[in-house]
């Protein structure tokens, strides 16, 4: 039986189909610095007084900032702060990456802030012989509708990195790692501690920022670039604590601390140690705006929002059950780390059945890196790639990488998702074992197309590679 994913956006997105095509016609994101186009665009706004008011939250982070950003709107909603929220990348509809109050953009809306930012790009092409890409126009467009809406807080989700981060067009004080691993060397270096640096120059001088526990020496080498930076920087293992009371098919339970407050027995919609870990980000980033923007709001106000909105949250990719008999899980880890996340909330599910992995990568990604941690829970593994996103790798690739960590695993390549699907599907239930796709947000959000029998190619997202 397919379960419904919960989808973000109404079905019917065509009145947005120009704007989407017009995004894609765009050159690609590139990490840059290209900061005097931000500043120009801050000021097609800024007269109207809403970008004064706010200090909005900026999040990066290799694996976890999507989910903590979800998890901060969702408690901040609750305790009734009005909020706008950009993220990246999308899972099903370009629509998801701009929200206010929970809620995407209407496909109405999207043409009409997409109108918006392109006469703003013609504007600016006109006097200074540069255009916007196309996440600079994702983030214009988002700057325009919340500016409309005034939101009370903005939460922005980096791209890449966070030195050139075009969320910078959102006044903040505010900012948060969550976690760093070696990924996009090309654009952010070649080190996990160039990538850290670069992640953390998401965070304003003067502002505060949260990290999730770093291993020496990351953690004293960062300690310095901060304090060079001029920020304040907060281990998050000095503020928070929390331990995992027991995992379920639908959630987990967990006692929380955050700066002595506590959030005891807290039920979380999402599973793992690492998002008990994000929801700990979330809590602090939450209580360190409020203790600035509602300082006289009671703490407790704070844990029975985080009650009223967590246990029942819910996060396309992030280990979601998208089908029974049998039964299939997507996962959109795409690093080392996330893999290894991944695995351990994988051993700790109380679903026992064995596990056919599907796996679909981007070309830039080490396949090696994802199979290494989950293979000793996989019987067998089938390989494909998406249709859409960067440059995949080639099913055979994938193959020879899985031969070279696990030479015993069974492997079936499939070129096409369709037809890898529809295989894992029948020998899933032939052989009553639970199916697991991972590597990504575009073989995820496409085999969950596919399961519930709609068309993976429709799907459109952006190439970064380009």
């Amino acid at each position: 039986m397919a379960i419904a994913v919960d989808e973000p956006v109404e079905a019917d997105t065509s009145a947005s189909d120009d704007a989407v095509a017009g995004l894609l016609a765009l050159s690609g994101y590139r990490v840059a610095p290209d900061m005097h186009r931000w500043l120009w665009l801050r000021e097609r706004v800024a007269a109207e007084g809403w970008l004064a008011e706010i200090d909005a939250i900026r999040v990066t982070g290799s694996n976890g900032k999507g989910s903590t950003c979800v998890m901060l709107d969702a408690v901040m909603r609750a305790l009734g702060v009005t909020t706008g929220r950009i993220t990246s990348p999308h899972f099903f509809r370009f629509h998801e990456r701009i929200s206010a109050d929970g809620a995407p953009i209407s496909a109405p809306e999207f043409s009409r802030v997409f109108r918006w930012a392109r006469a703003q790009a013609g504007e600016y092409l006109a006097e200074f012989g540069s255009d916007l890409n196309s996440y600079e126009t994702m983030v214009a467009m988002a700057l325009r509708y919340f500016a409309d809406r005034r939101p009370e807080l903005v939460i922005s989700e980096a791209g890449k990195g966070g030195r050139y981060d075009p969320g910078w067009v959102f006044p903040s004080t505010l900012a948060a790692i969550t976690s760093v691993d070696l990924e996009h060397t090309r654009e952010l270096g070649g080190s996990l501690l160039e990538i850290l640096c670069h992640k953390a120059d998401l965070c304003s001088p003067g502002g505060a920022l949260i990290v999730g526990g770093l291993a020496a020496p990351l953690d004293r080498q960062l300690a310095a670039y901060a304090s060079m930076r001029a920020y304040e920087l907060i281990d998050l293992r000095d503020v928070a604590r929390w331990r995992i009371r027991r995992q379920r098919a639908d959630g987990m339970l967990v006692d929380l601390s955050v700066d002595g407050l506590d959030f005891t027995e807290l039920s979380l919609g999402l599973v793992g140690e690492h998002q008990a870990s994000n929801a700990a980000i979330a809590l602090t980033l939450a209580r360190r705006w409020l203790a600035r923007q509602r300082p006289a709001l009671d703490p407790s106000a704070l844990v029975e929002a985080a009650r009223a909105s967590l246990g029942a949250l819910r996060f396309p990719g992030r280990f979601s059950r998208i089908h029974d008999a049998p039964l299939v899980h997507v996962d959109v880890a795409h690093t080392a780390d996330g893999a290894r996340a991944l695995a351990a909330a994988l051993a700790a599910s109380p679903q026992s059945s064995p596990v056919l992995l599907v796996l679909g990568l981007s070309a830039h990604r080490a396949p090696e890196d994802i199979l290494r941690p989950l293979a000793p829970l996989v019987r067998e593994l089938v390989v494909t790639k998406p249709c859409a996103g960067d440059r995949p790798h080639e099913p055979d690739a994938l193959a020879d990488a899985a031969r070279r960590v696990a030479p015993r695993m069974p492997v079936r390549c499939e070129v096409e998702l369709v037809d890898a699907t529809r295989y894992a599907l029948s020998r899933a239930r032939e052989q009553g074992m639970q199916v697991l796709a991972v590597g990504g947000h575009a073989i995820c959000s496409e085999l969950a197309e596919a399961v519930c029998g709609r068309d993976p190619g429709a799907l459109r997202r952006f190439g970064w590679l380009r």
